[in-house]
């Protein structure tokens, strides 16, 4: 074929080429463009990814520290739960310091073959006989072990609504922050928002002021946020004498004519106890709001022990939001169903506590079992458990009895319901 004849083809078919190779451009250049948004759509979708499982891993990390913190807290007011009961005439140590002190005190008799450390002095008054001193150690450290065993669950239930309460509000401010920073980064990305600001940047708030209003709100939040903290005051001074009025009145209805001398099995002390703790739940878990927190019209009053009055005066002129909001909101879960049956399962776990520790007790001071007690051994058995149910070390967690108490499931169960309620 001669050149002029292909010039000629090329002519004819020029048409169709042209919209042939603008078809095969398009496409190329189509498939091209759907490539690379499927590549972009891909690395967004794997980094939105690895972001949702760090905030997930940062949710699960922060929950875990706030139920070791929650522990802790609790931890470090055992001395005051000790100082608190103590101060009111619930010295066990000491009475039983006035006992041995006592000039006709056998150490050798069966009710008293154990071996203790030697007690701390006490106030217990020198006239009272060896015999009172014996039923004051009965009754006392029944209504000490029953009474320890509702304020340090009541405690422990108060402080795990708190701090997941807390810690969820701060995470909740925290991812909120956040996402206004990101969003206002990809608002500065375009064009019109890079001309809209700087139109309006001769009038617009200086950094400065903001950061400054920012603070004076930070600044009222902390200062609510330690006002609800500081609300288990109720619970360690006014509060727990609803506990243990009804305390008293049980004991005695179930204890009242056994003497130092008489004797008890397991099983049967066991019993007694029992329907001691259970006729206090009746009483006591639909009104556990009125135990752990103050009324409304109280609440001024517990605050004033518990803050400087310059906190205060913040609260009581009005900047007091957060702290209703969080009391209103406790106050919801203490008078849930579920927390209802929590306290009561923390309490069963005390019981337990309480037997298998005075059981344990009872033989390693015997020498010998014959399956019956006197009462006085069982006192000075209670009385040991209740140093080991408040006992605080200053290196770690030693105490039993609280850790069992905190490795209840629902409990558990509880704080992830409350930490992972971002509703509210």
């Amino acid at each position: 074929m001669s050149a002029r004849d292909q010039r000629s083809l090329i002519q004819r078919h020029r048409g169709k080429l042209v919209f042939t190779l603008t078809m095969v451009s398009g496409f190329v250049m189509t498939t091209s463009m759907l490539i690379y948004c499927l590549k972009t759509w891909l690395v967004r979708q794997q980094r939105r990814f690895n972001e949702e499982r760090f905030i997930k891993e940062q949710i699960k990390r922060r929950f875990q520290i706030t139920q070791e913190d929650s522990l802790i807290t609790v931890y470090e007011l055992l001395p005051v739960v000790s100082m608190v009961l103590n101060d009111n005439d619930m010295d066990l140590n000491g009475i039983f310091g006035a006992l041995k002190e006592k000039k006709n005190y056998n150490g050798n008799s069966d009710t008293m073959s154990y071996s203790t450390a030697t007690a701390v002095g006490s106030d217990v008054p020198a006239t009272k006989t060896k015999a009172e001193l014996w039923s004051d150690l009965k009754v006392k450290s029944l209504i000490k072990v029953v009474t320890t065993s509702y304020v340090m669950s009541s405690l422990l239930l108060l402080a795990k609504l708190q701090l997941n309460m807390l810690t969820r509000r701060e995470y909740l401010d925290t991812a909120l922050r956040s996402q206004r920073i990101e969003n206002q980064k990809s608002n500065n990305s375009s064009f019109l928002q890079w001309v809209t600001s700087t139109i309006i940047s001769s009038v617009r708030i200086s950094d400065n002021d903001l950061e400054d209003d920012t603070n004076k709100v930070d600044q009222v939040t902390y200062i609510n946020e330690q006002a609800f903290l500081s609300l288990s005051w109720w619970l360690l001074n006014r509060g727990w004498l609803k506990y243990r009025s009804i305390v008293e009145r049980e004991i005695d209805a179930q204890f009242k004519d056994l003497g130092p001398k008489d004797v008890l099995t397991l099983k049967e002390f066991s019993t007694k106890l029992n329907e001691v703790f259970y006729k206090i739940n009746l009483e006591t878990l639909d009104g556990l709001s009125n135990i752990l927190l103050p009324e409304e019209k109280l609440e001024s009053f517990v605050l004033q022990q518990t803050l400087d009055s310059g906190s205060f005066n913040v609260l009581a002129n009005g900047q007091n939001i957060v702290l209703k909001r969080l009391i209103n909101e406790t106050q919801n879960y203490l008078k849930s169903n579920v927390s209802k049956i929590i306290m009561e399962q923390l309490i069963n776990e005390s019981f337990q506590y309480i037997m298998n520790s005075t059981e344990d007790k009872i033989k390693s001071k015997k020498k010998e079992s014959d399956g019956k007690n006197q009462i006085a051994l069982i006192s000075i058995c209670l009385k040991d458990v209740c140093n080991e149910m408040l006992v605080n070390g200053n290196l770690s967690i030693n105490n039993a009895y609280l850790n069992q108490l905190n490795a209840i499931n629902e409990l558990n169960d509880l704080c992830v319901s409350v930490y992972s309620n971002f509703m509210l």
